[in-house]
């Protein structure tokens, strides 16, 4: 590949990141990436690793069997491939032959990786790293040096692309944040986040966030916690992930018609009664307890009563 050819590329790389979604981007550069440096298979993804273990959060496999990942994972600690990489993030390993580890070689045979060219790239938190590796059988030439040189050269730029494609939100946005596994365990909180969390749940396990299903907003957790503060998605979260940010507070303030709304509806009134005194129609009245109960993560009468008057129950 000439300088000329390399700049076309670069340039097809950021358009297709403003043009397409994660997803899409992954396919249209997988088959992209193969017009440069051909191979059988590639495997594409995102992945935390803590005390030498990796555990994968979003995997894209092209051309591998559906047991791919979690056969990997079982044998992740004696890959000496992975020991390679991450050893030297940026840096792109080429391995070509058979592994020494028997059960290795298995693997591979398996999976027809008998040469491999394989790349992690550190995120900006340096919680993440990021991965792609391309992978031939025994039956077609081994990757070459010179192939090597340019998967390493190519790959600041292909990340940066697919960072783009998922609009990757700054590090250092200052807001107290913390990086969620799509289950919500944790991955990563800064300290205020932290002390915001522990503080409104002094019991919290300190291990996971169980967000509510409407599209992230609120979390699950004792009302005396989800009353405090409020933790919503930020976008710009990496595939397999939920950045997540946190605030004292229930989830949003009422406005003055809205806890009009809802003092009388949570000390008992009806809809038509609430409509009548405050010259309103039954059906916006319904709106405004709704409206309320998403605001302040409460699920019944009750927890609407305790969370505008604490102490006081509903009748």
């Amino acid at each position: 590949m000439n300088l000329n050819s390399f700049g076309r590329l670069v340039f097809e790389l950021h358009d297709a990141s403003q043009a397409l979604q994660a997803a899409r981007f992954q396919d249209w550069a997988v088959t992209r990436l193969r017009d440069e440096i051909p191979f059988a298979a590639a495997w594409w993804g995102v992945a935390t690793m803590e005390d030498g273990a990796a555990t994968v959060l979003h995997s894209a496999c092209y051309g591998l069997k559906n047991s791919f990942v979690q056969e990997w994972e079982a044998i992740c600690p004696r890959d000496d491939l992975r020991e390679s990489v991450v050893g030297h993030p940026g840096v792109t390993a080429l391995k070509s032959g058979h592994s020494p580890d028997r059960d290795l070689r298995r693997f591979d045979a398996r999976h027809g990786l008998h040469s491999a060219l394989s790349t992690v790239v550190n995120d900006k938190t340096g919680t993440l790293v990021q991965f792609i590796s391309l992978f031939r059988p025994e039956s077609a030439p081994p990757f070459s040096q010179r192939e090597r040189d340019l998967k390493e050269l190519i790959m600041p730029h292909l990340m940066q692309a697919w960072n783009t494609s998922w609009r990757e939100a700054p590090a250092d946005s200052g807001q107290p944040s913390a990086l969620l596994a799509a289950d919500g365990r944790l991955i990563c909180a800064d300290d205020h986040f932290l002390s915001t969390m522990y503080a409104a749940w002094p019991n919290w396990n300190g291990k996971q966030i169980a967000l509510t299903p409407s599209q992230g907003a609120g979390f699950s957790g004792p009302h005396a916690a989800t009353a405090k503060i409020a933790i919503d998605p930020v976008r710009g979260s990496a595939p397999g992930t939920v950045r997540v940010s946190i605030s004292a507070g229930p989830r949003g303030a009422l406005s003055n018609r809205e806890r009009a709304v809802a003092e009388r509806y949570a000390t008992g009134l009806s809809y038509k009664e609430i409509a009548k005194t405050l010259n309103l129609s039954p059906a916006t009245v319904r709106s405004y307890v709704k409206s309320c109960y998403e605001k302040l993560s409460v699920s019944n009468k009750s927890q609407l009563l305790m969370t505008l008057r604490p102490g006081q129950t509903s009748r």
